[in-house]
């Protein structure tokens, strides 16, 4: 059985890459470079996925992203989905 990760560009890569450490120039450069490969990956919405709802991540580049930029997005479909609720009781209310 195959899984998302099977189809990954990153599969075959240096895992290095993907996870720079530090700030310095080739840190940088590499998780700009690593971006771009996921930039050309099929399952990239699979990988965000995985990675949101993995608590122990806190490096690496996923699905394009880095560690501040997951949060982001975890920080906002939090923020939606509560937006959602209050919208929902609120309309409940009025009827």
């Amino acid at each position: 059985m195959h899984t998302w990760m099977d189809r990954a560009t990153c599969r075959n890569r240096e895992p290095e890459l993907f996870f720079p450490e530090g700030f310095s120039k080739k840190a940088r450069a590499d998780a700009a470079k690593a971006k771009e490969i996921c930039a050309q990956c099929p399952v990239t919405a699979e990988c965000l996925e995985y990675a949101l709802a993995q608590p122990w991540i806190t490096d690496g580049i996923w699905a394009g992203l880095d560690v501040p930029e997951l949060r982001r997005v975890a920080r906002n479909r939090r923020r939606a989905a509560r937006d959602e609720l209050i919208q929902k009781a609120f309309l409940s209310v009025l009827n």
